[in-house]
């Protein structure tokens, strides 16, 4: 892999809120698919991330991109300007549970027990609300269609459940515990926060709809093969359902996100076994259901769609090491390498996320040394 240097960009800053950061970017052709990469960040001694898959990064203007810069054990949000590749720090005391909202180009994270806000361009911030003391640490916020209300959950008596346990991931035995879980809501304008569905079954992956800002996704966490996952419930607690109603004991359905349209619930769908690899989509109207078989080199621990619906991405896994693209066509997915990812460790989650105009995959990799932000060309004769 032949690397040359095409840009170095300094980014000062006189105001005092804002850090500006040294920005280096590399590009490169990958061999094996002919697509054009870029290496979009360079931060010394901190290790760039994209949001979680399904979480928006980019603004509705398309002007800016947000993403994570973790150095020295804390946890940092970057906003870069799209065009020129500038990046500066925006949040400087801790965050957790970051979501944008596009429209507005605010940022809304968690700080302990306070739900705060902040402003891309003037870097202010705002406390909205305090949670409940007897709450625990909530999961990743969404912000619903007109940017008025965001939603999360929370499972009461995790942060001691984790303590007695010795910490860790402990995925099974969170599953096994039947904490309380509240899912809950916080009006952006009042900052009022309303628990709109409480259960004893672990609650994770909340998003609101894309274009209906009344109806909310989530899903029942854990062991895939032993639960129905995906949820769909209004924003005022009304018309709990569940999404996709299994057709056989342990199949499994996971990772799910929005189309992009609203219409539809895209899931990863790997049955009778993991072996073999499937997307589905459910239509959230009729509840008919639609299953792509793929090719067992695309399983992926992740895929992701493009703003215009045209496309899938799927970044591969530990066994694939693979990104591609997954046209819809004549009824099928039709796949296209994008770049090879062998010297990327998937325990670093890629994270895809597709630009605006549908002309770049970003993501970010530990191919290069520590974790750095990345974006493939969709087309192979973009520059």
């Amino acid at each position: 892999m032949k690397i040359n240097p095409f840009n170095l960009i300094l980014l000062l800053l006189a105001a005092t809120n804002v850090v500006a950061v040294a920005q280096t970017k590399m590009q490169w052709t990958d061999e094996a698919s002919g697509h054009i990469v870029r290496r979009l960040t360079d931060l010394p001694e901190t290790k760039c991330g994209t949001l979680y898959f399904h979480q928006e990064v980019f603004t509705a203007d398309s002007r800016s991109m947000i993403f994570v810069g973790e150095k020295a054990g804390l946890r940092r949000i970057y906003v870069m300007d799209w065009q020129t590749g500038a990046a500066s720090q925006l949040t400087h005391g801790s965050s957790e549970n970051e979501v944008l909202a596009p429209k507005s180009r605010r940022l809304f994270f968690t700080r302990g027990r306070q739900v705060m806000a902040l402003g891309l361009d003037d870097g202010r911030e705002k406390k909205l609300a305090t949670l409940p003391e007897t709450w625990d640490r909530p999961v990743r916020f969404s912000v619903n269609a007109d940017e008025t209300m965001l939603a999360s959950a929370e499972a009461q008596g995790l942060g001691a459940l984790q303590k007695r346990l010795g910490g860790g991931r402990l995925f099974d035995e969170v599953f096994a515990a039947h904490l309380t879980n509240r899912l809950f809501t916080v009006d952006i304008a009042t900052g009022k926060e309303r628990v709109i569905h409480a259960t004893n079954t672990w609650l994770g992956h909340v998003q609101f709809s894309p274009t209906d800002p009344h109806l909310l996704m989530f899903c029942h966490e854990g062991p895939w093969a032993d639960l129905d996952r995906i949820w769909l419930i209004h924003a005022d607690g009304s018309d709990l359902r569940l999404a996709y109603q299994r057709q056989a004991a342990r199949e499994i359905a996971g990772n799910e996100f929005w189309s992009a349209d609203g219409k539809f619930i895209w899931f990863d769908n790997p049955f009778p076994t993991r072996t073999n690899p499937a997307l589905s989509a459910v239509d959230v109207a009729t509840f008919a259901v639609r299953r792509f078989p793929i090719p067992p080199e695309l399983a992926s621990v992740h895929f992701n769609r493009s703003p215009d619906g045209l496309f899938l991405t799927a970044e591969g896994n530990a066994r694939n090491e693979r990104m591609s693209l997954l046209y819809q066509r004549d009824g099928r997915l039709e796949p296209e390498l994008l770049m090879t990812m062998a010297k990327h460790d998937y325990k670093n989650e890629p994270d895809t996320h597709v630009t605006p105009d549908g002309k770049w995959v970003v993501f970010h990799s530990d191919q290069l040394g520590e974790s750095q932000l990345y974006a493939v060309a969709v087309r192979k004769e973009h520059l």
